[in-house]
């Protein structure tokens, strides 16, 4: 915990912002955040800082741990990010701008060549060369020789990166957890190098879900989850979509996985999962998968204090208990607050082993109730606020 007593300082200094016509003064953003979370070490005013060429000093700093990020639109600033250590102050920091995007009359030509990982040249193949900083977006297609030019924006020594852009093909490589496929190549701007692209086949899985009533499930979330550990099962989420109007999904492209698979779904509307399947080598196609959702559970009932008065106000949450807790999340859990009767309804539970809490100061004070909650039915659970709280 940083001591509120402790101060130290921030000089930086700023070389390389341009000149701007209309005699306004440069600037850039500089972004200050605390570590491990704690930001309110830092009042937000500090937080996020404007920077001209006069630089910037911050003295009675809060002695802690900071990491900084400067941006400006078009430009690269080095050193991209620095953090700040506690007890080492005061601090220096140097940051040079360059520019990234260069006038339209000196646009360069990038040139890249796309091939297989075992060495054959791909035609035909839809590219987007980008970088998030200035907000270039460049398209090209490989020509017959699997040789592609993009017309590049960006200046000499810029960051970017390139992909398909397209449902057919996914950048290849391997991930260290064994997954074919990557989702960028990211690269130098160099008008004398040729960029080498490795393409596979991508994976695909579309499919079509429908309402315990038949009827299509429009605009329904789910969950794209990768089996992690057998004992117990850990499932990963590896992708979030929605179905369309009609019921139908798609999740494309997709990378080649090792591991078993399955489309899972938690929402209001209903659950459904799917059989564990795979798509363990490049141009799987899984495009037959059927779901229709389980009608959901409700639980409600009255919350009371300890002296048998409606508790009113108060957050009732129920948790999946099947769910890791670093894997939960928006559909991991159902929160709502009692009315001025102490009643509470919670729909569109998932049906199985959930647990029921009541939060206090944002936390369960105890490890809830649990309750087996079935498909289509009401549960009724009476509740009390524990001695502790309130």
């Amino acid at each position: 915990v940083p001591n509120a007593d402790a101060q130290t300082s921030l000089h930086v200094r700023i070389e390389g912002l341009p000149e701007v016509p209309d005699g306004n003064q440069p600037r850039a953003l500089l972004m200050l955040l605390p570590n491990s979370g704690r930001l309110a070490v830092l009042p937000r005013e500090l937080r996020l800082l404007a920077i001209g060429r006069e630089g910037l000093h911050l003295e009675h700093l809060p002695d802690w741990y900071y990491n900084i990020d400067c941006r400006r639109a078009g430009h690269a600033v080095a050193p991209e990010w620095t953090r700040l250590e506690r007890g080492k102050g005061p601090h220096e920091l140097k940051l040079k701008v360059t520019p990234t995007v260069r006038e339209e009359a000196s646009m360069s030509s990038v040139a890249a060549i796309v091939r297989t990982p075992t060495g054959e040249t791909v035609p035909g193949v839809p590219l987007l060369l980008f970088a998030f900083g200035p907000g270039v977006r460049v398209e090209a297609r490989s020509d017959a020789s699997g040789h592609v030019k993009f017309a590049c924006p960006l200046a000499p020594a810029a960051n970017a990166m390139v992909t398909p852009s397209g449902e057919e093909w996914i950048n290849a490589g391997e991930f260290s957890d064994g997954h074919s496929g990557a989702l960028v190549h990211k690269c130098v701007i160099d008008p004398d190098a040729v960029l080498d692209i490795r393409v596979v086949k991508a994976c695909s899985i579309a499919g079509r879900v429908t309402l315990p009533s038949g009827r299509p499930a429009a605009f329904v979330q789910l969950e794209l989850q990768e089996l992690l550990g057998e004992r117990p099962a850990r499932w990963k989420n590896v992708e979030k979509t929605f179905t369309a109007a009609d019921g139908t999904f798609r999740l494309t492209p997709q990378v080649a996985r090792r591991n078993d698979v399955r489309v899972r779904i938690a929402s209001p509307s209903g659950s459904a999962t799917s059989p564990n399947f795979r798509i363990d080598s490049p141009g799987t196609r899984r495009t037959d998968l059927e779901l229709q959702l389980v009608a959901p559970a409700v639980i409600e009932g009255v919350v009371q204090e300890a002296n048998g008065r409606p508790a009113v106000g108060v957050v009732v949450r129920v948790s999946y208990r099947e769910r890791p807790r670093r894997e939960a999340d928006s559909s991991g859990y159902f929160e709502v607050v009692t009315d001025k009767r102490g009643r509470y309804r919670v729909a569109g539970v998932v049906p199985g082993e959930a647990m029921v809490h009541i939060l206090q100061d944002g936390r369960s004070p105890d490890a809830g109730i649990p309750v087996q909650a079935e498909a289509g039915a009401t549960q009724q659970l009476e509740l009390t606020v524990p001695a502790t709280g309130r």
